[in-house]
């Protein structure tokens, strides 16, 4: 089969300069990596909005802020007005430590981990695909700190969505709710505070768990939102509950493990309860949306057991397989996330 015949006109207006783009991408990620790390955002937001004082607050030398600062400009990160600098609308709002929307954390620790996996691409696609069941833990989860940073970050990216999600029906006509891989409890949490009935439990490995039982104590819900700490595979799920969900937790799985932690999800289900699930989703035809097929490839990087992001079709026969009914599936017509809801039969 050979090419379609380019018509010489739109031929010769063609440039690299998509290409470029692509090509060089890690650059834009690493400025803005950078410029978290360094605090470049929370010291302009602090009124330091000239080199040498950006300088002197984030600690590195003049040349260093100039380069950068005028970087972070090219990126629309940060705007240069009279000789001073200032951040963008949405940097200001979303990277500014010490702000209730900061979410700089995640960007930087989750740009860096990507970053790591990308850049070995083509060794990761040659091999096979391994067949064992069941997936190494990560290991941000088996250091206390780095699983404290990655749950603090995944908390206040979250938390926002965690309040609208709280204000949905289904939680007011639960009693018991089962967080599993919960994180830091920010579902939990912000459920239990808009629906003064609950009771819930966060479900995650024990370094995160930890840092779930901190924010659940200053959030003043301790009295109804628990933690067990355990293990999707290899820990028993808590009974009783009537509402249970994953969110953003299916997607490091691959197919055969996805439906068996359904199934766990069902058989731990009272009868008449409910399964909520919100992961990415690519479409029927798997041509988007392109976050969501970005990080079905990425996932096939990881060494053990790669992840993977279903349609809203194979969510829909998994909980079908598994004995759900009442089966909705809802895809972002944008974006890369999707839900899944399904009820246990009475």
């Amino acid at each position: 089969m050979t090419q379609p015949e380019i018509d010489k006109s739109l031929e010769s207006s063609l440039t690299t300069d998509r290409i470029a783009n692509m090509a060089f991408a890690a650059c834009q990620s690493s400025v803005l990596i950078a410029a978290l790390e360094l605090d470049l955002f929370t010291a302009i937001s602090e009124g330091f909005n000239e080199p040498a004082k950006i300088a002197e607050r984030i600690k590195i030398p003049a040349d260093s802020v100039a380069r950068l600062i005028c970087a972070c400009v090219g990126l629309k990160l940060v705007e240069r007005r009279n000789d001073k600098y200032y951040n963008a609308l949405d940097v200001d709002k979303f990277l500014v430590k010490g702000k209730p929307s900061y979410n700089g954390d995640y960007f930087a620790i989750q740009g860096k981990a990507d970053y790591n996996s990308w850049k070995d691409i083509v060794p990761a696609l040659r091999q096979p695909v391994p067949s064992k069941k069941g997936t190494k833990k990560p290991y941000y989860f088996e250091d206390p700190q780095s699983a404290r940073d990655y749950a603090v970050a995944l908390y206040n990216l979250a938390w926002e969505t965690a309040q609208r999600f709280a204000t949905r029906d289904y939680f007011s006509r639960c009693s018991l709710f089962l967080d599993l891989g919960g994180g830091a409890g920010q579902y939990s949490i912000a459920a239990a505070q808009e629906n003064l009935h609950l009771r819930a439990i966060v479900f995650d490995y024990p370094n995160v768990v930890a840092v779930a039982e901190e924010y659940i104590n200053k959030s003043g819900v301790s009295d109804r939102v628990k933690t067990v700490p355990g293990d999707f595979f290899d820990t028993e799920f808590p009974s009783g509950a009537d509402l249970a969900a994953y969110y953003a937790s299916l997607q490091a799985y691959g197919p055969d493990d996805v439906q068996f932690l359904i199934n766990k999800a069902f058989n731990a289900l009272e009868p008449g309860g409910a399964l909520i699930i919100l992961d990415y989703m690519i479409n029927e035809d798997k041509t988007g949306p392109p976050e969501a097929l970005f990080r079905h490839l990425q996932l096939r990087l990881l060494p053990e057991n790669p992840g993977y992001v279903n349609t809203a079709k194979e969510f829909h026969d998994y909980l079908m397989k598994a004995g759900f009914i009442e089966i909705r599936v809802i895809a972002g017509r944008n974006s890369p996330m999707g839900w899944v809801f399904g009820r246990k039969p009475k």
